[in-house]
């Protein structure tokens, strides 16, 4: 019964650990949900710990409760029958418990599933039709998602979703764009059981699996183009749903179906860094008439330093593409292949560079034909002339097709093209740009290596800057783990041991203290932090901000989000902290850059100096 002028005042769900965890045991045990899990723990084993081994599963298990109180208390209490390890294995595999025995509970808070049994009996048919087919999506999705899961008409997903979302069965997330639904994480396991047991569930994956591959086929040729950005963000929204997909239309025997959605999205998981995930799918692909599925598997392998194997791919995939009579991608593959050899000892083909000189002169050379004089730049040896011929080839290639990634590599190399020349102000201007590019569109492989670069031209140009260079190598060091990433034609102007030369002059513990820093900074916190440096003599310009002002791995955070526009509630929402806690983030920040107002930190992030068009504070990074 609704009364006049009620008020909903919602509980949200406790703050649970992101994933991949970046935390250390100290930190993780701030988390609200982690704390309610460790007090309940101890009231089962009053020896029971937080620790480096069981940080990971106690992280797991408080997310794939979505943080609820009841059922975070639910699930610590079955320490009694499993260690925390074997608890994790059992929810991952659907099995959230039988009813308990406590007869002072009510009998649906004796369980996780009976607690969202007795949710979903209020439901009528449609309703719980649309929740069990939305259930099989393992993210949040979109509206148009939703209509196509449930197979209703927009304005009858409308009235059918309402109810779920007011039974908090299903949960609305609020961003800068349109808003997404998500099926909690025990409501799913529940909705899956109940699939299965009315033999729905193939039919409910099938319609999941072909929405996300037409999704992946529409996003292919938009991931070189102008709209690069916006679809990388679109497919890092899907991932998940998109990796699910393939899984089960392998699981059917849809092979072919499942190469083509891989190859489909093979640059979002190079630009991205999931490339050990992307490796794994191409692999497992039959093969394909012409040559792009073996053109992924070079591209990806290129990325992950084996050069065997990508040798071996663009062979395959330049003589396809010979049999189908395409000349430039035949053309483009031989110059991959030659490209990856040279870093084997292979001889320059100079008829080979020349041929792609030439193609990428022609306006409708395709993207792979900047991507071969990319890399034939990059595999370039002394010759300065013949290396800048060779990127400004591929310059000619990425600005016809407006391809933003491919810009900011060959503006990299142009960066060490200056370095080998002694131009360090040439070089400090390509490098702020290449990352400012690199970042717009939410680049992780080929990040890290410009930052180590950048960062040492600081290092050996402008006094003091070693806190702030330990600082950026780590967290590319991080990132470059993360990723796997390990490209065969890395920037040249970083030595080998600028490091070691650093923990001596700073001393053991100083350095091990920075290094701990920088791991804890995310992509756009390193960003901002390495754009904060001041510039070098003689660029003319000078950021706003006060040099020596240091920011938090938080604050750095926090302050790319500000200049998004969002609010201290979104922020907090976003980062899962108290609003109160990101109000008194941003004060502290405005106090230690000494700026006056949210404008002036946004125009810091954006404009004092940075260069940086895009910071994407926030984003998806895994």
């Amino acid at each position: 019964m609704t009364l006049y002028g009620e008020r909903l005042f919602p509980l949200r769900p406790l703050p649970t650990p992101k994933w991949p965890l970046t935390e250390d045991v100290a930190e993780l045990q701030e988390y609200p949900s982690v704390a309610l899990f460790m007090d309940r723990a101890r009231a089962v084993d009053p020896s029971f710990a937080l620790t480096a081994e069981n940080a990971g599963p106690v992280a797991e298990i408080c997310r794939r409760m979505d943080g609820l109180p009841l059922a975070i208390e639910l699930t610590a209490a079955r320490l009694r029958l499993f260690p925390v390890g074997t608890l994790v294995a059992r929810l991952r595999e659907g099995s959230y418990g039988p009813a308990g025995k406590n007869t002072g509970k009510l009998q649906r808070h004796r369980s996780v599933h009976a607690l969202t049994e007795s949710s979903f009996r209020l439901l009528d048919e449609e309703q719980q039709r649309l929740l069990t087919r939305i259930s099989v999506s393992s993210q949040d999705v979109g509206l148009h998602t939703v209509e196509e899961l449930g197979g209703l008409a927009p304005h009858q997903t409308e009235h059918v979703l309402e109810p779920l979302v007011d039974l908090n069965l299903v949960a609305v997330r609020h961003g800068a764009g349109d808003p997404r639904f998500a099926v909690l994480e025990t409501v799913r396991a529940f909705c899956m059981a109940v699939l299965a047991e009315r033999g729905e569930l193939v039919e409910a994956r099938s319609r999941h699996a072909e929405h996300f591959q037409a999704f992946a086929e529409r996003s292919r040729p938009h991931l070189t183009g102008p709209d690069q950005a916006h679809w990388l963000d679109e497919l890092a929204a899907a991932h998940d749903n998109v990796r699910r997909a393939l899984e089960f239309l392998r699981h059917e025997g849809r092979l072919t179906e499942a190469a083509r959605t891989a190859v489909a999205i093979h640059r979002f998981w190079l630009v991205r860094g999931h490339l050990e995930v992307g490796s794994l799918h191409l692999a497992a692909a039959p093969p394909l008439s012409g040559g792009a599925l073996d053109s992924a598997q070079g591209v990806l392998a290129t990325a992950m330093g084996d050069v065997l194997r990508a040798a071996e791919a663009f062979h395959r995939a330049g003589t396809a593409y010979r049999a189908s009579g395409d000349q430039d991608l035949e053309l483009a593959m031989l110059a991959q292949r030659h490209a990856t050899l040279l870093h084997a000892g292979e001889r320059l083909n100079v008829r080979s560079v020349d041929a792609v000189i030439r193609a990428a002169g022609r306006p409708e050379a395709p993207t792979e034909i900047g991507d071969a004089a990319l890399a034939l730049a990059m595999s370039s040896g002394h010759d300065l002339d013949r290396w800048e011929e060779r990127l400004e080839a591929a310059r000619q290639v990425y600005l016809r097709h407006q391809d933003v990634r491919g810009l900011g590599l060959v503006v990299a190399e142009q960066g060490e093209v200056a370095v080998a020349r002694g131009q360090v102000d040439l070089a400090e201007r390509s490098f702020r740009l290449s990352l400012e590019k690199l970042w717009s569109v939410g680049e992780r492989t080929m990040l890290p290596t410009v930052l180590d670069a950048y960062a040492f031209l600081l290092w050996k140009q402008i006094p003091g800057q070693e806190d702030r260079v330990v600082r950026v190598m780590a967290a590319s060091s991080t990132l470059r783990k993360a990723t796997r990433a390990a490209p065969l034609r890395a920037l040249r102007s970083v030595p080998a041991g600028p490091l070691r030369q650093l923990r001596t002059h700073l001393g053991n513990p100083r350095f091990e203290a920075l290094w701990h820093e920088g791991r804890l900074l995310d992509t756009a916190a390193v960003v901002a932090e390495i754009l904060s440096a001041p510039l070098l003599a003689g660029s003319g310009r000078t950021p706003s901000a006060p040099q020596d002002a240091k920011l938090t791995p938080r604050q750095y955070q926090i302050a790319a989000l500000v200049s998004q526009g969002l609010t201290n509630r979104q922020i907090a929402h976003q980062l899962q902290i108290s609003e109160w806690t990101a109000v008194n983030h941003v004060r502290q920040i405005m106090h230690r850059l000494g700026l006056p107002s949210r404008i002036h930190v946004a125009q810091w992030v954006l404009k004092a100096g940075y260069g940086l068009g895009n910071l994407r504070g926030g984003q998806h990074d895994g």
